[in-house]
């Protein structure tokens, strides 16, 4: 009588019978992803609405109610990790800012900019030579999202450097944002800033789906280029500091951001050109070790040369290509004037030619 009560007990509690078949009514357990019982994008095995899947608990355990809406997705997965990364980062650089004494140094030097034109791989292999040290991640966003935490908190993310070692931080978005030149010059007065500029019709395509990747663009992308002007002027009505203006101007600056000219003009109206080093993407990657080493001199580093100069993509199009000739023609003509623009301001033939 005990061992059938047990066995009894047993199926009510896993809602199935002898033969696995989950009795009428019963709810799955939860399949993982921790004490809320919400699987992280698995769904249940088995379901009492054919084609639905089970909701969960009304409450779990601990007493909270579990969240709701869908199952994780991958894009919200990595949209949660990014943020708790982010989070801890500063968390630590808070801690040491609350320390007596100097919490870090400052950057020697900047990559600036800019998005989507291969300051990741640029980020790799600066951080790759023996005599740099680099900041506690990529895109600390100091100058120009979190302004307002403080020089401390900002040389808290830098590690403490032996003689003759240098740090560096990379934030694309600084190149763009107009206030960051007129912070940056206050803050830095001796660094070096090196800037990557890409083909502006490649990049605008290669934003879109780094936008698009992260469940922020519900637009096609001719639709978000029609939609960018009204986007961006709505967000930044209020100033460029705004969270809604950072959010659009950061994400959905496609065209924009091509217009290479103007940001450099800020620039240079804050910082002596022969402190910023300007480089194109295709020939970091036609030439990766001679436009290595030449950044290498323009910074004050020893000669280094990599075993292998690794390229991190990390945004691909997963289907047919939304840049279509009739686009890549109208942005083609939508540039050709700033990139003759950017011609004469740096003495460069022409940089893109069609």
């Amino acid at each position: 009588m005990v061992g059938r009560g047990r066995d009894r007990a047993a199926r009510g509690r896993s809602g199935r019978d002898r033969g696995g078949v989950p009795r009428r009514g019963a709810r799955p357990r939860a399949q993982s992803g921790g004490r809320h019982g919400v699987a992280l994008g698995d769904p249940p095995k088995w379901s009492t609405r054919p084609g639905r899947p089970c909701r969960p608990r009304r409450r779990c355990r601990c007493g909270r109610r579990p969240p709701r809406g869908p199952l994780v997705t991958g894009v919200a997965r990595r949209q949660v990790t990014d943020r708790l990364r982010r989070g801890v980062r500063a968390a630590r650089a808070w801690g040491r800012a609350a320390r007596p004494g100097e919490p870090g140094p400052l950057p020697d030097f900047l990559v600036i900019g800019g998005q989507r034109c291969g300051t990741t791989s640029l980020y790799h292999h600066l951080a790759a030579h023996p005599q740099v040290r680099v900041a506690s991640g990529k895109e600390l966003q100091y100058f120009s999202v979190h302004h307002g935490r403080g020089v401390r908190w900002y040389r808290g993310h830098f590690p403490r450097l032996a003689p003759g070692e240098r740090t560096f931080e990379a934030s694309p978005y600084y190149l763009f944002h107009p206030s960051v030149p007129a912070r940056v010059a206050a803050t830095l007065p001796q660094a070096r800033f090196v800037v990557l500029l890409r083909d502006p019709v490649q990049r605008a395509y290669s934003h879109y789906l780094h936008t698009r990747s992260y469940g922020l663009e519900p637009l096609s992308f001719a639709d978000a280029l029609d939609a960018e002007e009204e986007r961006l002027a709505r967000a930044t009505r209020g100033g460029p500091d705004s969270a809604a203006a950072h959010r659009a101007l950061r994400n959905y600056s496609y065209a924009a951001r091509g217009r290479y000219a103007e940001q450099l003009d800020r620039w240079f109206a804050q910082v002596p050109r022969e402190r910023i080093h300007v480089a194109r993407t295709e020939d970091l990657h036609a030439d990766p070790a001679g436009t290595y080493g030449d950044m290498l001199r323009f910074l004050g580093l020893p000669a280094f040369t990599l075993e292998v100069f690794t390229r991190h993509t990390r945004r691909v199009d997963p289907g047919v290509s939304e840049l279509t000739p009739a686009l890549r023609d109208r942005l083609g003509a939508h540039f050709a004037p700033h990139n003759a623009r950017l011609a004469a301001l740096l003495g460069w033939p022409d940089p893109w030619p069609g």
